[in-house]
């Protein structure tokens, strides 16, 4: 009895330990914006995998695919050639931080990778 308890009192422990391991899948539908240089710059996730990117005035838009794997979003679109993009998604209340691992096409880095406000859903 006494090594039946002991045993399930250490099954519930590393349950626990393991589950604050593992990675739940962020979600990122809405719209989300930042400011680079003088250009306001808009991020929508319509939550169907598919996202807009808006620059400034000059309504310069790209769109594309998305998909997550727990908190790393990778993107796709025709003016990067396809090439993917991966990025770490930190979710805050009203924020999230989109930091690069892997992006080979220059402009969209300098885009993406940085805070951004959440401004509607």
């Amino acid at each position: 009895m006494k090594k039946s308890l002991y045993l399930c009192a250490t099954m519930f422990v590393l349950a626990t330990l393991l589950a604050g391991c593992v990675r739940g899948d962020v979600h990122v539908a809405g719209i989300w914006e930042r400011q680079i240089e003088e250009y306001l710059v808009r991020l929508s996730f319509d939550g169907e995998e598919n996202f807009v990117l808006q620059v400034g005035e000059r309504s310069r838009s790209i769109s594309g695919r998305y998909s997550m794997r727990g908190d790393v979003i990778v993107l796709v679109d025709d003016d990067c050639g396809d090439v993917e993009g991966k990025y770490r998604v930190e979710m805050q209340e009203t924020s999230a931080s989109f930091s690069v691992l892997n992006d080979a096409c220059d402009g969209r880095q300098e885009v993406v990778d940085g805070e951004w406000l959440k401004v509607g859903n």
